[in-house]
């Protein structure tokens, strides 16, 4: 098992995100399954939602979207 965190500036496109400028840190973890002394199965976890909640795609209380959805 690994764990690992990330810290950058958001300076260039990222998927469908265009470059928000904003600092960001994201923490995530890999797990490893071993046979014979070989990687034969891996495992990656990430904070997705933290990550997109700091570049400001979802917002940080995501009730404000069922909100939303319950007004239209």
């Amino acid at each position: 098992m690994i764990k690992w965190t990330i810290q950058g500036t958001h300076t260039g496109q990222f998927q469908y995100i265009a470059p928000t400028g904003k600092k960001v840190s994201s923490t995530g973890i890999g797990i490893y399954t071993l046979k014979d002394g070989k990687i034969n199965a891996t495992q990656v976890l990430t904070d997705r939602l933290g990550f997109l909640q700091e570049l400001g795609v979802l917002p940080a209380d995501l009730s404000t979207l069922v909100n939303k959805q319950a007004a239209h």
